[in-house]
């Protein structure tokens, strides 16, 4: 909720809905289903990185480019 000028309560509103219940609960549970997604997704790339960066730093692209350019050109 957010507070108006006078700091009283407001309840925000999406396209005539009202967006929180009572109790401060979203009142869509699309908004439950998405953020849980959205949050499953956010582990797996945490763990996909973690499993990267275990297995060594890879190097920038410019440097890696840069050498490969060098390969050719010698």
């Amino acid at each position: 909720m957010s507070r108006s000028s006078s700091g009283a309560k407001s309840r925000t509103r999406t396209g005539g809905r009202t967006a929180f219940g009572a109790d401060g609960e979203s009142a869509d549970p699309e908004t439950g289903i998405r953020l849980k997604v959205m949050l499953d997704d956010l582990a797996w790339w945490s763990s996909a990185l973690g499993q990267a960066r275990a297995a060594g730093e890879l190097p920038p692209g410019s440097l890696r480019a840069r050498a490969a350019l060098a390969a050719v050109q010698s």
